[in-house]
């Protein structure tokens, strides 16, 4: 029961946020978000430890009989999959807390509805994760797609909100609609969507069926994780607010498609041809998202392509058959993207939210010494230097390389 609560308490914050949020007020919204996220990060722990001994399954119900098959959505837990959930669940934590200072001259405005959108993110991201088929991973994937829509167009006010809103809705369905087609796929050559049975059975299939198979499902890493070709809508997602991109950027959404390449790589192994393809499509983009940023001036922007960047990074490792190099990168990563968004976001927030050019908000360490000091380490681990967490991962990935 304790481990089907990590995955309740965002979905009861979201409903109670979206029902009542106007009569509870904005910052009793915040403190429902805040704590239905901490909640499942204090749940997770013990999960942790549990599958660190023994991996285990929650059955959840029987959602469709299809035949003979019954397919059933319940939740699995293995180093993997609960070593991301506390990782996921903290970080957005963090997160929730820091955007009740930073959306606070917002409230009265209706913001209750952003930390109810928040809630449905973090639901969704967690089904991805923890779901012990392909189907359950599908819901939450579509959920964060949503979820992203309605975050990134927050400012609807603002015409280059809602245009990078449905830039990204619109990306991320070419993106899904492969996806899907490679679930089809799957059940088509397996007879099953349970993640345990594919596994069993991915000796016995055709590698050149597969093979197809797993390019139709990294098609969607690549459109949720905005890879070359489908990258437009990762830059121009910075219209949200700071906290959205902070939380975009370090452990939900862009983080949903290297995680779904590492959960289901029995597969993905099954086709190194495929593999191959993951390996170039990450290194491609690894290189010219790190160009690209050179040529911005925006500060969140040129955080965001470095997100893509890394992104390609992690691909690169998968593609090579370093799975353990490329979740090390993954978790790093996430804290000091969120680091460096967070930073940024005190930034924007000290100059009301008037200026992101780089070559406006310079000079700032006298004003701002412990912002100065969280970009400048968020910077170093970002780069790679020694001894922050980026470096270690990031030359792993060179080394496997």
């Amino acid at each position: 029961m304790d481990a089907l609560l990590i995955i309740l308490f965002p979905l009861i914050a979201f409903l109670l946020i979206g029902l009542f949020g106007r009569r509870l007020g904005d910052l009793t919204s915040a403190i429902i978000a805040v704590l239905g996220s901490a909640l499942s990060f204090i749940l997770s722990i013990p999960a942790l430890l549990k599958a660190l001994n023994s991996p285990f399954s929650v059955k959840l119900y029987d959602f469709i009989s299809l035949g003979s098959y019954t397919l059933t959505l319940g939740l699995y837990f293995d180093s993997l999959s609960a070593i991301t959930t506390s990782l996921v669940c903290f970080i957005s934590t963090l997160i929730f807390i820091y955007s009740i200072g930073y959306m606070e001259n917002l409230f009265g405005q209706w913001t209750y509805k952003f930390y109810a959108y928040l809630s449905l993110f973090l639901f969704s991201m967690l089904l991805i994760v923890l779901s012990d088929n392909l189907l359950g991973m599908f819901f939450g994937w579509e959920g964060v797609g949503l979820a992203s829509y309605l975050l990134i167009g927050y400012f609807h006010q603002q015409k280059y909100a809602t245009n990078s809103a449905f830039e990204a809705f619109v990306m991320n369905r070419i993106g899904d609609w492969l996806f899907l087609f490679g679930i089809f796929s799957i059940f088509y050559l397996f007879g099953s969507l349970n993640l345990l049975e594919i596994f069993s059975k991915v000796k016995e299939i055709d590698p050149n069926l597969l093979g197809l198979a797993v390019l139709l499902l990294f098609g969607g890493a690549v459109g949720k994780s905005g890879q070359v070709p489908l990258h437009t809508w990762l830059p121009n997602a910075m219209a949200g607010p700071t906290p959205v991109s902070a939380l975009l950027h370090s452990s939900t959404m862009v983080a949903a498609g290297v995680y779904m390449v590492a959960r289901l790589y029995p597969v993905f192994e099954s086709a190194p041809q495929s593999l191959k393809v993951v390996a170039l499509i990450g290194g491609i983009t690894a290189l010219f998202a790190s160009l690209a940023a050179t040529s911005h001036t925006d500060i969140k922007k040129i955080i965001a392509f470095s997100t893509m960047s890394q992104l390609g990074l992690m691909f690169l490792a998968l593609g090579i058959g370093d799975k353990s190099s490329a979740m090390f990168h993954l978790t790093t990563h996430a804290f000091f993207k969120a680091l460096l968004f967070l930073s940024a976001g005190s930034i924007i927030h000290a100059f009301h939210h008037h200026a992101r050019n780089i070559y406006e908000v310079g000079g700032l360490k006298k004003h701002m010494p412990i912002t100065y000091a969280t970009f400048f380490v968020g910077a170093l681990a970002l780069a790679g230097i020694f001894p922050f967490a980026g470096f270690w991962s990031k030359d792993l990935i060179i080394a496997s390389s």
